[in-house]
């Protein structure tokens, strides 16, 4: 294991609401911990140097991509091989799926509103 993991408790609560999501969206169980030393070192470098209100902020952004992957027809025809906790704590995949969950999440406010504006 690592010297020392930045922010254990907020990696453990990370590494459950990830375990909850990936199931809850996939039907695919996983007990990723802190046990795992890829894990570990991925979140000490995604975290080195970030404040807790910074943390609060990247975790909400990471549980709507999360979601967004999740939902993807590439994952899914992939069989979700890729939806990882370290997976996430890579900045630009982060960033892909948070701005397809963005487009998403606009895309379906757009055509609400439209519905509505016709009815």
């Amino acid at each position: 294991m690592c010297k020392k993991i930045e922010y254990k408790d907020r990696l453990i609560k990370y590494l459950e609401v990830f375990n909850a999501m990936k199931y809850k969206y996939t039907g695919i169980s996983s007990r990723f911990s802190i046990k795992n030393k890829l894990i570990v070192s991925a979140w000490n470098k995604q975290v080195k140097g970030v404040s807790p209100d910074d943390l609060n902020e990247m975790a909400r952004d990471i549980v709507k991509a999360i979601y967004a992957a999740c939902h993807s027809e590439w994952h899914k025809e992939n069989k979700y091989k890729y939806i990882t906790p370290q997976f996430f704590l890579r900045q630009d995949k982060m960033e892909f799926w948070l701005n397809e969950y963005i487009s998403n999440h606009h895309a379906r406010i757009s055509r609400q509103s439209n519905k509505q504006r016709f009815v």
